[in-house]
C-alpha cells in the first residue's frame, strides 16, 4: 500500500471519528471524492486479529456516509455510519437492544434481592468465635507440645481465615445493602444511557469527543 494510499484511509477514518464524517473544506472535499472515485470506494483494510478486512466507504458531497468492512463469517459489516440529529444508526439500535436486556436482567436481579432478609448469624459467629478462641489459645500456650512449625503454617493460618470469616459474618447485612445499592445506581445510569439513546443525545455526545 503506498503512503498517499495510507494517506486517503486515515483522513477518511478522521473524519469519521472527529467531525462526523463533514469534509472540512472544498480542497479536501474535491481530493477525497476524486481518489474515492477513482478506488471505486475502497480506503484500504481493517486488521482483526489474524483476518484482514478490505475496508470501503460510501460517500455524497458533504463528506462520508458510512465505512463497511467486508468479513468472510458476515460479509459487509457496517463499521461507521454519519449520524443525522433525530435517526438512531443501526449501531445505535443494536446497542439500544443490548442495554435494554441488560437493563431487564438487572431488575430482575434487583427484584430478588429486595425480596431477601440478611440478618447476623449470631449462632454461626458464635461457633466460629470459639474455634478461633482455640486456635489462639494454641498459638499463645502451646499446651499440646505443638512444633513450631505445625503451628506457623497450620494453626496460625487456620486462624487468620476464621478471624476473616467472623468479620464476613458480622458485615454480611451491610455488605448486601451495599451491593443491592450498587446495583440500584447500575440501573439508574443503564436508564440515562438508554435515554440518551432514544433521544438521540448518545450520538451528538459521541460526536464531540
Amino acid at each position: 500500500m503506498s503512503d498517499s494510499f495510507l494517506n486517503i484511509k486515515i483522513s477518511v477514518l478522521s473524519l469519521c471519528k472527529n467531525n462526523n464524517g463533514v469534509f472540512k473544506s472544498e480542497k479536501q472535499a474535491k481530493y477525497l471524492i476524486s481518489q474515492l472515485k477513482r478506488w471505486g470506494g475502497h480506503i484500504g483494510q481493517n486488521d482483526s486479529g489474524y483476518n484482514t478486512c478490505p475496508l470501503s466507504a460510501e460517500w455524497d458531497d458533504d463528506g462520508i456516509i458510512k465505512t463497511t468492512k467486508y468479513t468472510k463469517s458476515k460479509g459487509r459489516v457496517t463499521v461507521w455510519e454519519r449520524r443525522v440529529s433525530g435517526v438512531l444508526t443501526e449501531a445505535d439500535k443494536k446497542l439500544l437492544n443490548r442495554r435494554k436486556r441488560k437493563l431487564k436482567e438487572l431488575n430482575k436481579q434487583l427484584a430478588y434481592r429486595e425480596v431477601c432478609v440478611v440478618t447476623v448469624d449470631d449462632a454461626r459467629i458464635e461457633a466460629e468465635q470459639k474455634k478461633l478462641d482455640e486456635f489462639n489459645h494454641y498459638i499463645e500456650n502451646n499446651t499440646l507440645g505443638l512444633s513450631v512449625d505445625f503451628i506457623e503454617n497450620k494453626i496460625r493460618p487456620e486462624a487468620e481465615t476464621t478471624k476473616r470469616l467472623i468479620e464476613h459474618l458480622k458485615r454480611k447485612p451491610t455488605d448486601f445493602e451495599e451491593n443491592t445499592q450498587k446495583m440500584r445506581d447500575r440501573i439508574s445510569r443503564m436508564e440515562e444511557l438508554i435515554k440518551d439513546i432514544e433521544s438521540t443525545e448518545f450520538k451528538l455526545k459521541e460526536n464531540q469527543r
